[in-house]
C-alpha cells in the first residue's frame, strides 16, 4: 500500500486565521514538541488538537474524533475478494480500475483507518483479513503514525491481531 493522497492544511492560511481569532497559532502544539512543521499527519493532529485547546496534550494514541479531519488515500493492489471485505468491515472508500490489474483506490479518515485494522485484526477473522490489517498499519507506520495503535500489542508475522495493553 503507497500513500497517494494525505490531507494537509495550507499552513500559513490556517495559522493566520487561527492567529487572528483565537490569539495562538495552530501550530503552537508542534512547536512545543520541537516538532518541524511539515504534512506529516501528526502535526496536522496537533494543529488541530490547539485549535481546540490551548496548550493541548493530546497525542496521537489519545487524538480521538480529531482523526475524523484528516484522510489517507493508499493505491493497493489487492485480490477482489480483500477489496468487498474492507468495504463490509470499515467505512473505507474503494475505487476499483476498469481492467483486471487489480489496482485500487483506498481512502479513509485515520479515524476510519483505525477502526479498519480493529475491525480486520482479530483471532477470528480470516488469515486474508488478518494480512491485510497487517499491510494497512505498516503503512502508517511507513507515514510515522505508528502512534495511532500505541494502546494495542501486535502478533508478530505478516497476519496482524491486536490485544489490548
Amino acid at each position: 500500500m503507497i500513500p497517494v493522497i494525505v490531507s494537509t492544511p495550507l499552513w500559513p492560511v490556517f495559522n493566520s486565521l487561527c492567529q487572528t481569532a483565537l490569539g495562538r497559532p495552530a501550530t503552537a502544539g508542534v512547536d512545543r514538541r520541537n516538532m518541524l512543521l511539515s504534512s506529516n499527519l501528526e502535526c496536522v493532529v496537533l494543529a488541530l488538537a490547539e485549535f481546540r485547546e490551548a496548550e493541548s496534550k493530546v497525542t496521537l494514541k489519545d487524538a480521538g474524533s480529531l482523526l475524523q479531519h484528516c484522510s489517507v488515500t493508499f493505491f493497493s493492489n489487492m485480490t477482489d475478494q480483500a477489496a468487498l471485505e474492507l468495504l463490509i468491515h470499515s467505512r473505507v472508500k474503494v475505487i476499483d480500475c476498469d481492467d483486471e490489474q487489480m489496482c485500487y483506490l483506498l481512502t479513509g479518515t485515520l479515524e476510519e483507518w483505525k477502526q479498519a485494522v480493529l475491525n480486520l485484526a482479530v483471532i477470528s477473522q480470516t488469515r486474508q483479513m488478518r494480512q491485510l490489517a497487517y499491510r494497512i498499519i505498516t503503512a502508517f507506520d511507513d507515514l510515522g503514525l505508528s502512534a495511532m495503535f500505541d494502546e494495542f500489542r501486535r502478533t508478530s508475522g505478516t497476519e496482524l491481531v491486536l490485544v489490548k495493553k
